[in-house]
């Protein structure tokens, strides 16, 4: 019965050599050098592997396609959070000589939260809490919803003006 001549590596699996033939074992290693003694154990030997280069290729055009469209909805989301920031930067306070009491009131600005993805939420409250004792930090766990309601929540205890 014919024997691997050296080990073998195939599918994550090491077939020592010396390991007998058998029909699974066939079909998995075709490469004949590396069945019987015909060549010496030292000797480099190259394997064939089956490829689907097609298919490769075409899961690789469809990742990268996928790239395309989260790179054009990152860019938009930091268009809007831009936006959004450009709303929500706090008016001046005090009049021409800088004296608060006759200042106008700032105005509120609404921001809707929902519309924010886990990731901008996430950088908002982190720019919250700078500053911030633990006991009054806004937690960052939880859903979207969740860390939408907790900034909705912070912009309501927060004072005005």
């Amino acid at each position: 019965m014919t024997a691997l001549n050296r080990s073998v590596l195939v599918g994550g699996v090491v077939y020592p050599a010396g390991t007998e033939a058998t029909e699974e074992l066939l079909a998995k290693i075709r490469n004949p050098r590396l069945w019987g003694e015909d060549e010496p154990a030292d000797k480099a030997v190259s394997v064939d592997v089956d490829v689907d280069v097609a298919g490769f290729q075409a899961a690789l055009a469809a990742a990268q396609e996928r790239v395309d469209e989260l790179e054009a909805a990152l860019a938009a989301r930091d268009e809007e959070i831009a936006a959004l920031t450009a709303q929500a930067t706090p008016a001046d306070t005090g009049d021409a000589n800088g004296d608060p009491d006759t200042a106008p009131a700032p105005v509120a600005t609404t921001v809707d939260y929902s519309t924010l993805d886990v990731e901008a939420l996430k950088a908002e409250i982190d720019k919250r809490n700078e500053g911030r004792d633990d006991g009054a930090r806004i937690s960052k766990r939880g859903s979207q919803e969740t860390l939408a309601a907790a900034l909705t929540a912070d912009d309501a205890t927060a004072p005005q003006g």
